[in-house]
């Protein structure tokens, strides 16, 4: 079982063990977010070896969460590998790639009897006997979120200030915007941009925001947020 920050560590590429050679091998896309998944929908992961060595190459399934925390656990034993393999299989699950050269694996959904389902797919290299995982994570619903983003309890520390967000819907969601952060005259005195956030569901993370000097309230605002606007204050 393997923990990180959610989004830009873990939900991008994930390298637990590589050797310099290993590391030429390219995995893209690295997270794959869908709404309305159909079954027999094909997902294609694209691998590239920009090394000067044919690579072999497997491939295996396994399970991911968030915990309360908003980090990812990723879990690779086989109860995470049935459980995946209830929805998803791929081809190839074994390949060489040649130096220079790009392989295409094929996902499919073979059983759509979910809500949401967040199966890791591992891409492991294998030469001289070592291995470098890299996992391709994928969210998937088989609908889009009725309910936005809730914003939750704040706490303001000097010059950073911690959000609560929880997700009460039942597939996961994202959040991205931008922070207008306001003086005692509520003016305008810096901006600064919320880069995209997920949460799986019924999840919550703090978001951390660095608060510039001069800086008595904020709001976030956001397409995702219910009022699309939250003004917090000192």
């Amino acid at each position: 079982m393997i923990r990180c920050g959610l989004i830009g560590v873990c939900l991008g590429l994930l390298l637990l063990f590589c050797l310099p050679s290993q590391a030429s091998i390219v995995v893209s896309p690295v997270v794959i977010d869908a709404y309305d998944i159909q079954l027999h929908q094909t997902i294609t992961i694209q691998v590239s070896n920009l090394g000067e060595d044919k690579q072999s190459v497997e491939v295996a399934w396994g399970w991911f969460d968030q915990d309360e925390q908003g980090a990812v656990v990723i879990s690779r034993d086989p109860q995470a590998q049935k459980q995946a393999q209830q929805w998803m299989k791929c081809s190839p699950t074994r390949f060489q790639i040649e130096p220079g050269a790009t392989e295409l694996i094929r996902a499919s959904i073979h059983n759509i009897d979910f809500t949401a389902i967040y199966p890791v797919m591992f891409i492991t290299t294998i030469q001289d006997g070592m291995r470098a995982h890299q996992a391709v994570l994928f969210l998937l619903s088989t609908n889009k979120p009725k309910v936005a983003i809730e914003v939750g309890e704040a706490y303001w520390e000097e010059d950073l200030l911690m959000v609560e967000l929880r997700n009460p819907a039942t597939v996961h969601q994202g959040i991205r915007g931008v922070i207008e952060f306001f003086d005692g005259q509520d003016t305008l005195v810096s901006l600064a941009e919320i880069p995209l956030r997920r949460l799986l569901p019924g999840r919550r993370r703090s978001l951390l925001i660095s608060v510039p000097d001069q800086t008595h309230m904020l709001d976030i605002v956001s397409p995702y947020l219910p009022q699309e606007r939250v003004r917090i204050s000192r």
